[in-house]
């Protein structure tokens, strides 16, 4: 059948075949009151009241909201890798000539043409159906609908995990072990009311091993660490957990709580380091970070 949902609801989700809308409306207006400036997650540093053209006579405040901007720019650029990322066949992108949320892709129509809307069959031309109600297989349909219910819960728990693991790492400074406790800290804060305690803890033991971890310590050694970098190779949007920089060669890991896709996940690694060997000279690694409850695994591709 066709699902439609937004894009936020397909997070962690994969189909065959996708089409992507754009933004039919304008953007929501910012009406915040407040205007917060934040250096990490867990800390605010100052709190301003917005005002309309304070920016020209306060440099502070000028600050703050071309941060605000930023982070907003990269959250668009977030919600565009989910969308893009979606399909495992075929992608259908559905792009506004002006003030299309994708411009910043610099996406080319592959077929120009019009959408013919189709005429509303008349009353008369619908054809009568009736329809007798049974309760014969009931039990079945029941016992399906549970099951059904349980894979989603399931399904929408994982999600949560992953995501809060991934946000834990994403927090964390990978050369100060102290940073665990703020990370774990954010975690709490964001994800508090959707994850138990033993989730959290098992967050927290799996970052710890990769803060520990003697072979991570010496590939990152000497190199700069770009989190949740976004790049674009042969017209695909990809966004690499991190990316560990050095003068002579770059360093690509993703972060992988289960080794049930690895096939796949060797696949998806293989097409970052395939990307950044395009873009640079250098030489280019990939590793696959299993975070998983008894230990660490880093896997070469």
């Amino acid at each position: 059948g066709l699902a439609i949902m937004t894009i936020h609801g397909s997070q962690g989700l994969e189909f065959k075949y996708t089409i992507v809308l754009d933004r039919f409306g304008g953007n929501a207006p910012n009406r915040d009151m407040l205007l917060l400036e934040n250096t990490t997650p867990v800390k605010i540093d100052r709190v301003y009241y917005k005002q309309s053209k304070k920016e020209i006579f306060v440099k502070e405040y000028a600050r703050a909201l071309e941060h605000e901007k930023s982070l907003g720019a990269k959250d668009k650029l977030n919600l565009l890798y989910v969308a893009l990322t979606r399909a495992e066949l075929g992608l259908v992108v559905v792009q506004k000539e002006k003030s299309s949320e994708f411009k910043v892709l610099e996406l080319e129509p592959m077929k120009l043409g019009t959408i013919e809307p189709q005429k509303p069959l008349m009353k008369d031309a619908l054809p009568h159906l009736s329809s007798q109600i049974s309760s014969y297989g009931r039990q079945e349909v029941e016992q399906l609908e549970q099951e059904e219910q349980e894979r989603e819960l399931l399904n929408y728990a994982a999600l949560n995990f992953g995501e809060a693991l991934h946000y834990a790492l994403e927090c964390i400074d990978f050369r100060r072990e102290e940073s665990l406790k703020t990370a774990i800290d954010a975690v709490k804060n964001r994800y508090g009311t959707m994850l138990d305690s033993s989730q959290i803890a098992s967050i927290e033991k799996r970052v710890h091993n990769i803060l520990a971890c003697s072979q991570f310590k010496a590939l990152i050694a000497d190199t700069k660490l770009l989190k949740e970098q976004p790049i674009v190779y042969k017209e695909h949007f990809y966004q690499l957990d991190l990316l560990a920089s050095g003068s002579d060669k770059n360093i690509v890991f993703d972060y992988k709580s289960s080794r049930k896709f690895e096939v796949k996940h060797r696949e998806q690694v293989q097409n970052y380091v395939e990307a950044l060997q395009s873009m640079d000279s250098k030489e280019v690694k990939g590793y696959i970070i299993y975070l998983l409850e008894e230990g660490v695994e880093l896997v070469e591709i």
